[in-house]
């Protein structure tokens, strides 16, 4: 573990192409290896490759209904970007809508978004906050066994907004 402005020094057998694995063209093993340790995850798994909530990021993420499944994440209040921005409801609604397939999404400059994949993300019906973004309401129009699976890698929105889901992770720097 690296304290706050600390430095890390990794080494990797490959360039990376990019910083979001999100992003199909950025999607490799190398950057997994990385990112891991960037991005956050709403779960992680244990040793016995169970997932549990990481509650550096929520407090809670419940099913709340069956029909239509529906799940509420409580935001960490504590949870924070590195730029000190807080996480909250509009990192789900940007993550969801850039990896949902649905043509009515684009990315900076009107270009469709290429998300790496787009399962579970194209099932869900809508992504409400409340709370003052601190609670996310997720509704899919079909059920999703796997939905934990969903929200890892979260990009920053309001960095992502700017920056583009397709060609802003590509190099990185304080830009």
């Amino acid at each position: 573990s690296v304290k706050s402005g600390g430095t890390i020094t990794y080494a990797l057998d490959e360039d990376l192409d990019g910083f979001n694995l999100n992003y199909a063209n950025d999607d490799e093993e190398v950057l997994q290896e990385v990112i891991d340790n960037v991005w956050p995850k709403m779960f992680v798994p244990t040793p016995s490759l169970k997932l549990v909530l990481n509650t550096n990021y929520l407090t809670s993420a419940t099913v709340t209904k069956s029909n239509p499944q529906t799940i509420v994440y409580q935001i960490n209040p504590k949870a924070t970007w590195s730029d000190g921005v807080p996480i909250s409801a509009s990192d789900f609604i940007y993550n969801w809508q850039a990896q949902s397939g649905s043509p009515k999404y684009k990315d900076k400059g009107g270009a469709a978004y290429l998300p790496t994949n787009t399962a579970g993300y194209s099932q869900i019906k809508s992504v409400t906050g409340s709370n003052g973004g601190k609670t996310v309401t997720v509704v899919f129009s079909s059920p999703f066994g796997d939905w934990q699976s969903l929200f890892n890698n979260l990009v920053p929105a309001h960095i992502a907004e700017k920056v583009g889901w397709n060609s802003g992770f590509q190099t990185f720097g304080p830009s």
